[in-house]
């Protein structure tokens, strides 16, 4: 249920109401007292009375809130889906997604159009409703693709040569490669059969409820594939923006996985004779 002045502002946008018009003033203040006695008169009485009801509808607005990002046909379709099923589906897209470890690589239309059977396969047996909404869904997996690789906090200050990279990547094919990198990382590190010879040793919180792994990756005892380059070079989607990169991407491999500036000291003085050894300080 909206209040007073979100209706108001609703009803405002709907009829295209310029309260910077002066001229048209008077004639907008008759309007807005016609949204008043509606909002009291119509809208109220359309509500449902009982508390449980209205508690669902706040909470259906409550999503639509979180959807703001999305396009207004998606965003009613995942809200009627709310509504009819109670999936959140932007929810339960995320893991299979997320399961293609080069997520964040793709931007071609017909990689949106691969996630999108990957989705449907893993989903439609709890999401019957899915059938027949390819079209939708991958609308929905490319916007959602836009919306997790948006930059919300800008870049970070790496090297020059791979900030400007990673500028231009995202600004020519929406490929945020500091997501992709720093999902990689951590991912990697949860899988220690991944690592190079001699990289594994024991985590001081081995054996907790909580511990991620038993073992942590000791980036300091190999200068090969750091961070699965390898495998990422092996496996990875053949695009124009990795093509000579690899050194760029061994880089942001490390800053993510070393988080530099932590204080860390030993992980600070690894990064800056990284940086010295391959020529960017």
């Amino acid at each position: 249920m909206l209040l007073l002045e979100e209706y108001i502002a609703q009803r405002k946008k709907e009829d295209g109401i310029n309260d910077r018009d002066i001229s048209a003033r008077y004639n907008n203040a008759k309007i807005c007292t016609g949204y008043v006695l509606d909002y009291y008169t119509t809208y109220i009485d359309s509500i449902p009375e009982d508390n449980e009801t209205l508690l669902q509808m706040e909470k259906y607005e409550k999503y639509r809130k979180q959807l703001e990002e999305y396009s207004p046909d998606i965003q009613d379709w995942l809200v009627q889906i709310y509504i009819d099923y109670g999936n959140m589906l932007t929810r339960l897209i995320r893991k299979p997604l997320l399961d293609d470890k080069f997520f964040y690589l793709h931007y071609k239309p017909e990689e949106f159009e691969t996630m999108t059977y990957d989705v449907y396969a893993k989903l439609i047996k709890k999401c019957p409703y899915l059938h027949g909404k390819n079209v939708n869904l991958k609308q929905l997996i490319t916007e959602y693709h836009h919306s997790m690789s948006e930059p919300r906090w800008g870049f970070p200050v790496i090297a020059d040569s791979v900030d400007e990279w990673c500028v231009d990547t995202y600004n020519k094919y929406g490929v945020n490669l500091n997501c992709f990198a720093e999902n990689w990382v951590w991912d990697y590190t949860e899988h220690p059969e991944l690592w190079a010879k001699g990289t594994k040793k024991k985590s001081q919180f081995a054996g907790l409820e909580w511990a991620r792994c038993d073992y942590e990756y000791d980036y300091s005892k190999s200068d090969v594939n750091l961070f699965g380059i390898d495998i990422i070079y092996r496996d990875m989607p053949k695009h124009p923006f990795l093509r000579g990169k690899k050194q760029d991407l061994t880089t942001l491999l490390i800053y993510h996985g070393i988080c530099p500036g932590n204080k860390d000291e030993e992980a600070n003085a690894y990064w800056e004779k990284y940086l010295t050894r391959i020529k960017l300080r």
